[in-house]
């Protein structure tokens, strides 16, 4: 797979299918994919691997993204992570709390503070453990 079949899959992918969905073949080319991206630059994969999450989806795979999202360029990545945490899709915003922290990214301190008074529990306890980790770091 190439970069440009990649980009493709990843764009007809928004969100990768559920758990109990995904075929062995999409989950091939996800994997294939963030491979790909681990060892290639492109601006371009950042929103497409943001947005392939969804509360079905996982399977262990979204935590390599952090590795995928640490090769790119960070002032793109931090850039794609605002957008993400301004998100409707409360996955999106969780996983994106995640990645802030692996990334060490506390300038979005601000983005993320207020997102602990979230009826989700899971994106409260996210940004909880962002903010709590990034109060000792700022």
């Amino acid at each position: 797979m190439n970069i440009e079949e990649s980009l493709q899959f990843l764009a007809k992918h928004q969100p990768m299918p559920s758990d109990l969905e995904i075929t062995n073949v999409q989950c091939d080319l996800f994997v294939a994919s963030l491979e790909l991206f681990q060892n290639s630059h492109d601006v371009r994969c950042i929103p497409l691997f943001m947005n392939c999450v969804s509360e079905h989806t996982g399977m262990g795979m979204y935590e390599i993204i952090a590795d995928v999202l640490m090769n790119q360029d960070r002032v793109n990545v931090i850039r794609g992570l605002r957008d993400g945490l301004q998100s409707n899709d409360i996955a999106i915003k969780y996983r994106c709390c995640w990645w802030a922290l692996e990334l060490d990214a506390w300038e979005l301190l601000p983005i993320i503070e207020p997102l602990v008074n979230s009826d989700n529990e899971d994106l409260r306890d996210a940004s909880e453990a962002y903010v709590n980790i990034a109060g000792e770091n700022v």
